[in-house]
């Protein structure tokens, strides 16, 4: 699956997918209950953007690819880091 934002992300309810490509021309984030469950890559783009996707037991990716400015990810399982990633420095 491949989704192109023009502004911001915000992930809601329960959303599955084999892969996952997510450009986003703004922040990248997740309402409280949300989840998301990607078999294969899930490659989140933000550019400077923040991504914070940190529901506790709420995401599984079976491998992750990221680009953005402030990163936080919490995943429910092992995080499998592939191809090149980025993340601006924080606090």
């Amino acid at each position: 699956m491949s989704v192109t934002e023009d502004s911001a992300t915000n992930w809601v309810g329960s959303s599955s997918a084999t892969s996952l490509l997510l450009t986003s021309n703004g922040a990248v984030t997740q309402t409280a209950g949300a989840t998301l469950a990607v078999t294969n890559t899930a490659n989140f783009q933000a550019g400077s953007n923040a991504i914070t996707l940190t529901n506790a037991a709420a995401n599984n990716f079976g491998n992750l690819t990221l680009a953005g400015g402030a990163v936080s990810v919490t995943e429910d399982s092992a995080t499998n880091w592939v191809g090149s990633s980025s993340a601006r420095a924080c606090c």
